[in-house]
């Protein structure tokens, strides 16, 4: 089981100064129902799977976020704990709401 204390905060500092805020999203940083979210500063794929399910169960969490790292393992790459302010996640189905 991979927890999100083992692998969010890969993110450095001086990354984090160099990444645009998202465009045209207001307050917002991604959607449910687009089925689309731009990774914040401090999120992980951990975090993002919570909000998305609106949960703090952590065998709930360690389920599901496997899911949302698959449907983008082409844009967060072999390192699930390294993922990128800005970069824009694919919601898969399955985290949608019904």
């Amino acid at each position: 089981e991979i927890n999100e204390g083992d692998w969010s905060s890969d993110v450095c500092s001086s990354d984090l100064a160099t990444v645009p805020a998202p465009a045209g999203t207001g307050a917002s940083h991604g959607t449910r129902a687009t089925g689309s979210h731009t990774v914040r500063p401090g999120e992980s794929l951990w975090s993002i799977t919570a909000d998305l399910l609106h949960t703090t169960d952590r065998g709930a969490i360690a389920s599901a976020w496997p899911t949302l790292w698959a449907a983008n393992r082409v844009v967060v790459g072999r390192d699930p704990g390294l993922i990128r302010p800005g970069t824009v996640l694919q919601v898969p189905e399955a985290l949608r709401p019904a």
